[in-house]
Parts: structure tokens; C-alpha cells; sequence
């Protein structure tokens, strides 16, 4: 993730920050404050890694997120988004189910 990225959106990512390395107190955050160098020199002191261990660390959580995030884009966008739609999204196997095609018989209740 840029460096750039990381400082404006820092506010945002403290909480994801805090449930993947949980050992980095209140403190730590406020210290870090979306700083790269800071994140991986705190990762180092609380885990006890190398710096490269670290940098490795911070690369690979910041890269799922990315591509988690952008898929989560990607389908709204395919989607249309929800202000773009007035019915619900169907499921994949309702859309495919012909229009013509019978209902299912009813239960009719006994007499």
C-alpha cells in the first residue's frame, strides 16, 4: 500500500490494524499515525521480528485488504450499485430459470 494511502486513510485502518496485530496498544497507533517505517519498527519491538519479517508482514495484510476491497468494488460496480436498482438482486440460479418454465405444484389442504 502507498504511503500516501496509508496516511489519509489511517483513521480507517486502525481497527483493521489492531485485529491483525493485537499486540499493538492505543499508544503504538497514536505513534504510528499511518507512518510505514513506524508500523514495521513497532511490529518489530511488540513481535519480536526482523525488519524484513515485518515490512513482508505489513505487504501481505495490505494486499489482501486491497483485493478484497476492489472485489467488493468490482461486483458493486457489475451490480449497478444499490441506488441504481428498485428490486432486490436475484440469486445466479433465479436468473437462469426460464420465465416459461411451470411452477411447482401446490399442496392443497385436506378436507
Amino acid at each position: 500500500m502507498n504511503q500516501d494511502i496509508l496516511s489519509g486513510k489511517w483513521k480507517q485502518m486502525r481497527g483493521q490494524v489492531k485485529q491483525w496485530w493485537g499486540r499493538l496498544s492505543d499508544d503504538d497507533l497514536d505513534w504510528i499515525d499511518g507512518a510505514m517505517d513506524k508500523l514495521a519498527g513497532a511490529l518489530q519491538e511488540r513481535y519480536g521480528w526482523a525488519r524484513e519479517q515485518a515490512e513482508r508482514e505489513i505487504k501481505k495484510r495490505f494486499a489482501k485488504r486491497r483485493r478484497a476491497t476492489r472485489r467488493w468494488d468490482v461486483s458493486r460496480t457489475r451490480a449497478g450499485g444499490p441506488a441504481e436498482h428498485s428490486e432486490p438482486a436475484r440469486s445466479r440460479r433465479a436468473m437462469c430459470v426460464k420465465a416459461s418454465s411451470p411452477s411447482p405444484p401446490t399442496l392443497s389442504a385436506r378436507s
